[in-house]
Parts: C-alpha cells; structure tokens; sequence
C-alpha cells in the first residue's frame, strides 16, 4: 500500500508536502555528507510533518520513519525519531538527547542472542504486527545535527551510543529500511 500524502493545501490550510511513503524497493540509501545538509534538513523536515499526518488518518504508532521509506531515487542513510510521540519524547529524556535525526548509522556492537521483538511498519500499514528477531542492546555510531544560533547547523559524530530495548529495535528496523531489508516478505508486487 503506497499512502500518499497531497501537494497541496488541504481544507484545514496545512502546508504543501512532497513526501509521500512509497513502494518498498531495491535501492540501498548513500551515505550522506555535509554537501547534502540542505536536502536533509528540508525533506527531515517534511518527514515529521509527514508522520504527523499519517498518524491523525491512520490512527497507527509512528516512533520513526527513514528516508528510504519516502524515497527510491537517491534515498540518503538518514531516519527521523518522531518528536510528536510522548514514547518517543520519554525515551530522548532518559538517554539525555535533544535531536531526532540520526545519519549514517551503523550498528558497531550487540548482544550475543537476538530476542524476538513484535513490529509492524509504516510501509505496510495494512499489514498485521510480525515477530522478527532483534538483538536487546546494541552500540551505534551515527551523525546528527547540532542546531546554532546562526546559519546551518553543526554535523557531529556520534560514537559507540549504547541504546536497549525500544530505542534498539528501533535503531535496527530503520537501518533495515536504508539496507533494503524489510519485516514483510516483498517480492515486487
């Protein structure tokens, strides 16, 4: 199911989107640089306000959502938290963050056993919850942005950030996203 999201105004005067969540595909995301900020922070963005909007018609969870789920040409390796979600909002608190964008991320360390863990996805909304295999605690090297009081922000690497349980799964299943993989068995059709 593609859930397209419109151009233009709706009757409650909302803004204009260019994102819409598309099929799922083949392409691997490009690891992103500084020379692609603009385009990261611009379609970032419109992926929350994306998510937003998804949630209010769909009346579904969204704690995150990749730049591949929202592209297929060109998709960057960047994944947006949902800052709207209270989940979400708790769980920055408790690890001390403030942003919601993660770039080029890559798992460095895990757990021995993966647990099974249940999800579900926003590129198949009209699938059921599936149980995959997830591994509790992992360590991720990422970039993310560090807002300043004039001009772009500052592009700050993250190394071996030490994350469990919700915020892992999460990790994992949108890197999954940027790799190509999904929950659902996808054959094209």
């Amino acid at each position: 199911m593609s859930l397209f999201i419109p151009k233009k105004k709706n009757i409650f005067g909302q803004p204009k989107l260019n994102i819409r969540i598309v099929e799922p595909h083949k392409e691997v995301s490009a690891w992103a640089g500084t020379n692609d900020l603009k385009r990261i922070l611009d379609e970032g963005a419109q992926m929350i306000t994306a998510m937003d909007r998804i949630e209010k018609t769909t009346k579904t969870v969204i704690y995150a959502l990749s730049h591949a789920q929202v592209t297929n040409k060109k998709p960057l390796r960047f994944f947006m938290l949902n800052p709207h979600n209270p989940l979400i909002r708790d769980m920055l608190r408790s690890y001390s963050m403030t942003s919601t964008i993660f770039i080029n991320p890559k798992i460095t360390n895990h757990t021995k056993v993966p647990v099974p863990s249940e999800e579900g996805c926003v590129t198949f909304l009209d699938c059921k919850n599936t149980v995959v295999q997830r591994f509790h605690k992992i360590e991720v090297t990422y970039a993310t942005l560090k807002p300043l009081p004039f001009g772009d922000p500052e592009w700050v690497t993250v190394e071996n950030f030490s994350c469990s349980s919700l915020f892992a799964r999460i990790f994992a299943h949108e890197i999954d996203h940027m790799d190509a993989r999904y929950i659902f068995p996808y054959n094209g059709n």
